[in-house]
């Protein structure tokens, strides 16, 4: 009996090595994956605090090591403060029970903050998914544009000439004030923004 005994001691210990070693790889493969990302990951508990990230997130955060990010809360690392910002995106979402996103400058950066809510069976809320994304190129492209669009805009706006514009489809997304004058006198209905000019001006 004793053998036996020690036979099923010895085969569940190599159960349990089994089990820890498949553990262990599966938490490599896991980490290697988050490694590969361009966003930072991190995932928090309930309190905020970070369990685990990825490289990128020691990027974003200046931290040489995951020592210096893990079991901290986000707060502290990400916005330097005690406590949660005002428009903590994490915040939200433990009263929306929802996925929810903020665009927001860190460290002279434009970057995306996005949290998604990490349930138990309870269907209580234990933690979230952190998502950082770099989008300060798409910001300044943006911003450009939007500069651009301005100056159209203002060019527009101080003709004489009275001018619409329209898109492929024929529909007026815009008419400048110079218009607008034209059509009043005209005693025409100037409200024809989204309207196609042959529905503006039924006789073309």
């Amino acid at each position: 009996m004793k053998e036996i005994g020690d036979w099923y001691i010895v085969k569940n210990a190599s159960k349990q090595n089994k089990f820890e070693s498949e553990f262990e790889n599966n938490n490599k493969l896991l980490q290697i994956t988050l490694d590969a990302m361009s966003e930072s990951f991190f995932l928090i508990d309930s309190d905020h605090k970070i369990l685990q990230c990825n490289k990128a997130t020691l990027d974003i955060l200046g931290k040489s090591s995951y020592d210096e990010i893990l079991g901290h809360s986000c707060w502290e690392l990400v916005h330097g403060t005690l406590g949660p910002v005002d428009w903590c995106p994490v915040e939200k979402m433990k009263q929306t029970r929802q996925r929810e996103i903020t665009v927001q400058l860190l460290n002279d950066k434009w970057v995306e903050i996005s949290v998604e809510p990490v349930f138990n069976n309870e269907r209580e809320i234990i933690g979230a998914v952190h998502v950082i994304t770099d989008i300060n190129d798409r910001k300044k492209a943006e911003d450009a544009l939007s500069e651009s669009e301005q100056q159209y805009l203002t060019i527009l706006n101080s003709l004489s000439d009275a001018m619409h514009v329209i898109d492929r489809d024929l529909r007026i997304i815009y008419q400048n004030p110079a218009m607008n004058r034209w059509l009043q006198k005209l005693k025409v209905n100037s409200d024809i923004i989204g309207k196609t000019i042959f529905e503006a001006f039924p006789f073309l």
